[in-house]
């Protein structure tokens, strides 16, 4: 493969390695992480054609380097451009929480100013919303299964090894019956709300200049998107306002040494308001360290 494309966007108070660790998509087809070179790669399908990415940073500056077999379009160039921006989350604006967290807490605020904040995510909000459907009432290991199980079947003649897929449109999902995405790709009762989620994404062109308001109450109304599923995107998006209270926060304020009763999780972080569920995160996974995918 040649180098076709070469993008750089400047994302203040950004850390790729702790962007990369922020969450479990890292370990979700079609991501590889090379601890070593400090470099993410995945294959995206653009238009016919297939480009690897391959993205790193120096400094305050993040690269994206685009390889395919033959010369990109224009066209193909600034839709991966478009898709590496938003898997990087070059629009959030973090400066309004630093200041907060400046005044409220140093560790979460010495956190976030080194790149803490921000939060992998895919290279569409459709891939974002599958994924995360696929992390409800499942164990981690069979998130991951379903993913590569569902990447695998729409990538029949790819090598079957995580980044050698690329991840399913809307469009391509939509297109999949019910009974493939149940049985074969052994998704069970989340093939229909996959479905319903991809034909939603179809109808609504991916939300193109969509508010994220808007984006949330629309997907809230999807049979198979629940207050987690909006919650969770709602994060991803930069809406930190709600947390969706279940097992896993109780567990932790537990550990922490805090009451878990959803009125004391609640009153413990009103203080960092309209932050609470990135306050929460990020306080998380100080106490953890190493926290990646639960």
């Amino acid at each position: 493969m040649r180098l076709s494309a070469r993008f750089t966007a400047k994302v203040p108070y950004s850390s790729l390695e702790q962007t990369v660790m922020s969450h479990g998509w890292v370990q979700l087809t079609p991501f590889e992480w090379d601890g070593q070179k400090k470099t993410l790669r995945r294959r995206e399908i653009v238009g016919r054609r297939l480009a690897t990415l391959a993205i790193s940073q120096k400094g305050e500056r993040t690269t994206c380097c685009c390889y395919s077999r033959s010369p990109l379009p224009e066209s193909a160039k600034r839709e991966l451009r478009q898709r590496f921006l938003y898997m990087i989350g070059h629009e959030i604006q973090l400066e309004s929480f630093l200041n907060l967290a400046k005044r409220l807490d140093p560790q979460v605020h010495l956190f976030a100013k080194r790149g803490g904040a921000r939060f992998l995510r895919g290279t569409s909000l459709f891939e974002d919303a599958a994924k995360t459907l696929f992390t409800t009432n499942a164990s981690w290991q069979f998130t991951r299964q379903m993913c590569l199980r569902l990447t695998a079947e729409t990538n029949p003649r790819a090598n079957p090894t995580p980044c050698a897929m690329t991840f399913p449109t809307a469009t391509h999902v939509d297109a999949m019956s019910v009974a493939v995405l149940e049985k074969d790709c052994r998704l069970g009762y989340r093939g229909a709300y996959l479905k319903n989620i991809a034909r939603k994404f179809v109808e609504c062109r991916s939300f193109a200049d969509w508010g994220v308001d808007d984006i949330l109450a629309c997907l809230s109304e999807v049979k198979g998107v629940g207050e987690y599923s909006i919650n969770h995107l709602g994060m991803l998006l930069g809406k930190w306002h709600r947390i969706p209270v279940d097992s896993e926060v109780r567990s932790y304020v537990r550990e922490a040494g805090r009451a878990d009763d959803t009125e004391s999780i609640h009153a413990h972080y009103a203080q960092w308001h309209p932050y609470e569920f990135l306050a929460y995160k990020l306080e998380r996974r100080l106490l953890k360290q190493n926290w990646i995918g639960d």
